[in-house]
Formats: C-alpha cells, sequence, structure tokens
C-alpha cells in the first residue's frame, strides 16, 4: 500500500477484479480479503 504498487484492479464493465496481495498472518485465515471472498460468492452466483 505504501511502496506506490498495484494490489488490485477492477473492470467493472467486463465484471472482472483482481487482487495480489497475502493477507497478514498475525491470526489465521483471510479476514482481510473477506470482502473480495464475499463480492466472488456473489458475483459466481449470478
Amino acid at each position: 500500500m505504501n511502496d506506490g504498487t498495484v494490489e488490485a484492479m477492477e473492470d467493472r464493465a467486463r465484471n472482472v477484479y483482481s487482487v495480489q496481495y497475502h493477507p497478514p498472518e498475525a491470526s489465521p485465515g483471510p479476514h482481510d480479503a473477506s470482502a473480495f471472498f464475499d463480492s466472488l460468492i456473489e458475483r459466481v452466483g449470478d
């Protein structure tokens, strides 16, 4: 986030997005990425 690299992108016209990062390992599970997983599940269901 602070080094100027792109961690995510989205093309709403094509209904695609991409995320490239590893959630912190301070606690087990991808809690930081849960919003992305929720969005993915919602999109797959359509």
